[in-house]
């Protein structure tokens, strides 16, 4: 990226998690997939590097690249961009997305709820909107791309005590419709779901 060059970023948050997203300015990676195009993003480093390090970021803060959808489902694909890592989807930056897509009209909303469908480099992600008065609230954003049988959720949910590194180790993980995503990314302290 040149000095010089102008990206619009809208700011953004979600409960305190820097999201911000990118509306202007960046063309699309290159790749037949959204996945494709965020494994570029990952090996070029050039657009992570110009938004998330000083003077314009840091550690607190992801900024999510706005892209054409490759599902005819989606309204729009995005690309999570965060300090350490290119997830394939983020609840939180799934939140911020669909909040800046409905305050900047890039989505229309439509009274009493609006629903609509974004594609992360994971799979589809499902969003409800309720909407009053030209105001809303993100009611769900839940992912579709990524079903957890049972007896997988209540072993992710008894490793919760280790550290990611030890429970891709001992559990493992392959995305169902994706081979390259083979990672756990976080994982959780809760109590029993069951």
């Amino acid at each position: 990226m040149k000095a010089g060059m102008t990206i619009e970023i809208v700011g953004c948050h979600a409960e305190g998690e820097v999201g911000d997203v990118i509306i202007g300015g960046v063309e699309p990676p290159p790749g037949e997939t959204i996945w494709e195009q965020a494994q570029w993003i990952v090996k070029d480093q050039t657009l992570r590097n110009f938004v998330l390090n000083e003077p314009r970021g840091g550690v607190f803060r992801h900024v999510n690249l706005l892209v054409p959808a490759k599902d005819p489902q989606a309204v729009t694909g995005w690309i999570i961009t965060e300090p350490e890592d290119t997830p394939p989807m983020s609840g939180s930056n799934s939140i911020g997305v669909s909040t800046v897509l409905l305050e900047t009209g890039i989505v229309t909303m439509r009274e009493p709820e609006t629903r609509f469908k974004l594609e992360a480099p994971g799979g589809l992600v499902d969003v409800t909107a309720e909407c009053r008065d030209d105001t809303f609230v993100i009611v769900d954003a839940q992912s579709v791309g990524f079903e957890i049988r049972p007896d997988e959720a209540r072993a992710i949910c008894e490793t919760g005590i280790k550290i990611a590194a030890a429970a891709n180790e001992q559990l493992g993980f392959t995305h169902p419709g994706n081979a390259g995503i083979s990672q756990i990314s976080f994982c959780q302290f809760t109590n029993p779901v069951f």
